[in-house]
C-alpha cells in the first residue's frame, strides 16, 4: 500500500505528496502548496460556503474556485470538479478523507443544472426523505 497521495490538475503530471492519517482533500492540497514552495508553479484558491446551510443543501464546507491560475467562469458555466480515485467525489474537499494511495483530480467542466442536481444528491447521502407512508 502507498503512503502517498497523487494530485493531478487536468491532465498535468501528478504530484505526489505524503499521506498523513487524518489528511482530507484540503489538506492535501495544502501540503502540495507547502512541498512545492512556488505558486507560480502550484497554486489554488478555495471559497468557504458555510458550516451549515438550510435543507437539503447541509453542510457545504470550502470549494475549490482556482487552480493555477484558472478560476472558476460562472459567466462561462464552467467550474472546477473534484474526483477521488477517478469519480466525481460525493463530498467536498474538507469533507473527504483521505487513504494512502488515493488519487484525487480536478478538472475544469462545464456546469450544467442537471449536473449540479445529480452531484447535491450524491454528495448529500444523509438527507432525511420523508416516506411515502409518512403523513404530511
Amino acid at each position: 500500500m502507498s503512503s502517498t497521495i497523487s494530485i493531478t490538475i487536468e491532465n498535468d503530471a501528478p504530484i505526489v505528496i505524503p499521506f498523513s492519517a487524518g489528511m482530507n482533500a484540503q489538506d492535501a492540497l495544502e501540503t502540495a502548496y507547502n512541498q512545492i514552495q512556488n505558486s507560480a508553479a502550484f497554486s489554488f484558491a478555495l471559497q468557504f460556503y458555510g458550516t451549515y446551510q438550510g435543507p437539503p443543501y447541509g453542510p457545504l464546507g470550502y470549494m475549490v474556485i482556482g487552480l493555477n491560475g484558472v478560476y472558476d467562469l460562472p459567466t462561462q458555466n464552467t467550474y472546477w470538479a473534484f474526483y477521488l480515485n477517478g469519480a466525481l467525489a460525493t463530498q467536498g474537499i474538507d469533507s473527504t478523507l483521505l487513504a494512502p494511495g488515493d488519487a484525487i483530480g480536478f478538472q475544469n467542466e462545464a456546469y450544467s443544472e442537471a449536473k449540479h442536481r445529480h452531484h447535491h444528491r450524491l454528495a448529500r447521502p444523509h438527507a432525511v426523505q420523508p416516506s411515502p407512508s409518512s403523513p404530511s
